[in-house]
């Protein structure tokens, strides 16, 4: 696989030309509380129409 990127910041993280962060062999997960739509999640929404949910860091071991 080849990389576009302008700098360097470590043996896994690049700053590409758009100024986004590139992380290669990295696991990333989504922790803390998150705002899901009913559509995202199959769990009731509450009064604002959407469901919050806490999802803890010990829950996806890489």
């Amino acid at each position: 696989m080849q990389y576009f990127f302008t700098t360097r910041l470590g043996e896994t993280r690049f700053l590409q030309a758009d100024g986004s962060l590139l992380c290669k062999d990295v696991p990333i997960a989504r922790t803390g509380t998150q705002v899901y739509l009913p559509d995202e999640i199959d769990l009731e929404p509450d009064a604002s129409g959407t469901r919050l949910k806490l999802r803890y860091p010990t829950m996806y071991p890489f």
